[in-house]
């Protein structure tokens, strides 16, 4: 390594890291990713031996956070990973929450959309026919005590629309808000829709989905008023304009329609399908 002999050094580094699980070996790897930006010699060697045999990265990558290197200086090597289908799913959510943890909200909403290989929508998951994956930019449910909380949240299935989102109600005060996700969007007005159905909830002013710059915390949006519909499900929709000086981050949750009904809590349940969020421009059904 003195010697700047690149390619020799991480044959060794490599093998150590990986076979002998040697951990001055796994903080230098870590190390040698932080200088690959500014290097373009020792870049391009950590490609070549990712290229060779990519069972390296995980364990360098893993000790990254303990040699105080930032993940992002990673993600020339993440992306290369990901295209030779050389990630877990599990590491790739790792390094998403890393990354965000960090502040790298747009680099691990890159790497969120890498992940997937397909396009994704505004809104994921919003038919909630998966579980929700924690630390991703999936759905997060704030309130995650069983027992106590004011908000039960949880997915059920309902026949042909196949699973739906559950938020039972228990008269509890609601930590606000009962669920969220957070979008990248750039400026300009959008369109959210979705269907309901709110069987025997007892609540004055209801509930609504609200969007708010995620930093800074302005409000962009909301949804009208859920209010109780029977056994029948209804449409709702909102619409809301991104401000050039948001920056992307948008939050999307759902909560009271009035502060005072979290506080004093509802009871009755709520069920959501197929949340959407297009351009305002775009025709409805597309």
């Amino acid at each position: 390594m003195a010697e700047k002999r690149w390619p020799e050094a991480l044959d060794r580094l490599t093998r150590l890291a990986q076979f002998h699980n040697d951990a001055e070996a796994r903080r230098v790897l870590a190390l040698m990713i932080g200088v690959s930006a500014s290097d373009e010699a020792v870049g391009a060697a950590l490609k070549a031996a990712l290229k060779a045999d990519g069972r390296w990265l995980e364990p360098a990558l893993r000790a990254m956070p303990g040699a105080k290197v930032p993940m992002a200086a990673a993600m020339p090597l993440i992306t290369q990973a990901l295209a030779a289908d050389g990630l877990s799913p599990r590491l790739s959510q790792l390094l998403i929450r890393q990354l965000r943890r960090e502040g790298w909200v747009l680099e691990a909403h890159a790497l969120w959309m890498q992940l997937w290989k397909t396009p994704l929508g505004f809104v994921f998951n919003g038919d909630f026919e998966q579980p929700f994956i924690e630390g991703g930019f999936d759905w997060e449910v704030n309130d995650k005590d069983t027992y106590k909380a004011g908000a039960r949240v949880s997915q059920l299935r309902q026949g042909e629309r196949g699973q739906v989102l559950r938020v039972v109600f228990t008269g509890r005060a609601i930590k606000p808000p009962v669920l969220r996700q957070h979008l990248m969007l750039p400026p300009g007005d959008y369109r959210l829709s979705g269907d309901y159905r709110a069987n025997e909830l007892r609540s004055t002013e209801g509930l609504a989905w609200v969007f708010s710059c995620t930093k800074g915390g302005q409000e962009l949006g909301r949804s009208e008023a859920l209010k109780a519909t029977g056994r029948d499900w209804k449409v709702f929709d909102g619409s809301l304009q991104v401000p050039p000086e948001c920056g992307l981050g948008v939050t999307l949750a759902l909560q009271t329609q009035a502060t005072y009904e979290a506080k004093a809590g509802v009871r009755g349940e709520m069920l959501f399908d197929r949340i959407k969020l297009v351009r305002a421009e775009t025709p409805a059904g597309q």
